[in-house]
């Protein structure tokens, strides 16, 4: 059977995606990354050294302060103009309290459309746990029905009203492929309709786990594993025409999910002075040097208002290019031009002097 089309991110659908995944697409969904803690040691996992196996929440890369938690979420939610969220460690139900905790809050704080899905192994998916999920208000459950051959983890799930997919990653293994096969099985004897399949990526946590298990890059520029893509295609033929099914490739998730999500950020918080770029960054200009001291940066501040601001961190002042040269050449300072990450803590993706 012919292979289904893949769009310029190299994913494909056979079928309608669920709303989680069209949400996430635009950039709507905060990501919630409720906890390090996991019962499982995937050698394939992309989480980071610094979050792995530690208890410490996060909304998008914002820190979640102990006792500040719901404030902080409320908060990060607020500054993206989030419509959703997705709940992901880790394993999240090995904290399923917080899971609840965090649920309900942001059920509260912005209605029963705000769409929220979480990922689970299934371990901690017992009757108790998935109905306290759907009293929370949980949208629907996702389920890595992998690497285990116990598929019936999924089973009290099926029982609630939530929304029940399977998402896998890609692992082009023979064994693994055996192990797609039966899970596709599976779902058609339960009559599970939605299959997300991603792509095996390569991370900087992960990297030299998959080098040393055998797996290679597509290429030499990108982070996708060879052999996931073909795998895939072989999947979701088995898949007709019962199971929807849903590629999600690296480039997906690193170019377009993650980019749309920073530039609706961006632009829901940008200043007066600042330009957000089609990749979703900051432009702004900086005005900086020796002679900048804190009594003049105040007074330049009271001079042009909501126009420009001094950045105590980094010592500088920002606004647009006109006011930047014109401060600049009246102080004797230097000016930049600043490409900025906006993230809860921004970082100069660039910074190219003028005047230097």
């Amino acid at each position: 059977m012919k292979p289904p089309k893949i769009n310029r991110y190299g994913s494909f659908a056979l079928g309608p995606k669920r709303d989680a995944c069209i949400d996430c697409l635009q950039g709507k969904k905060m990501v919630i990354f409720i906890t390090g803690i996991c019962n499982k040691h995937c050698f394939y996992c992309p989480v980071s050294d610094e979050k792995m196996r530690r208890d410490n929440p996060f909304a998008n890369e914002r820190p979640l302060r102990n006792g500040h938690e719901i404030e902080d979420l409320r908060d990060e939610a607020h500054a993206m103009n989030a419509t959703g969220a997705s709940i992901t460690g880790g394993d999240p139900l090995t904290k399923i309290d917080r899971c609840v905790e965090y649920i309900t809050a942001l059920k509260k704080e912005f209605g029963p459309t705000f769409h929220i899905h979480l990922y689970t192994w299934g371990t901690f998916a017992t009757p108790e746990n998935v109905k306290k999920l759907e009293k929370a208000g949980l949208d629907e459950i996702r389920f890595h029905l992998f690497k285990d051959p116990d598929f019936d983890r999924i089973l009290p799930a099926l029982k609630t009203k939530m929304q029940v997919t399977v998402e896998v990653p890609c692992i082009p293994t023979k064994e693994n492929e055996k192990e797609l096969f039966e899970m596709v099985e599976y779902m058609k004897h339960h009559r599970l309709k939605y299959l997300n399949l991603n792509e095996l990526e390569f991370s900087d946590a992960n990297f030299d786990r998959l080098l040393d298990t055998g797996f290679k890059q597509a290429n030499d520029i990108e982070y996708r594993a060879k052999g996931s893509l073909q795998l895939a295609f072989r999947v979701a033929d088995r898949c007709r025409p019962e199971i929807n099914v849903n590629f999600c490739s690296s480039a997906n998730k690193s170019f377009l999910q993650i980019g749309q999500r920073m530039k609706r950020r961006a632009e829901n918080t940008k200043k007066p002075f600042e330009n957000v770029n089609s990749d979703g960054m900051i432009e702004k200009y900086a005005v900086e040097g020796p002679g900048l001291t804190q009594a003049l940066a105040e007074k330049i501040v009271s001079q042009y208002g909501k126009m420009i601001r001094y950045n105590p961190v980094k010592k500088r002042l920002e606004t647009n290019e006109q006011n930047a040269k014109k401060i600049a050449k009246k102080y004797h300072l230097l000016v930049a031009f600043i490409l900025e990450m906006p993230a809860f803590e921004p970082w100069d993706v660039e910074k190219i002097p003028l005047n230097a």
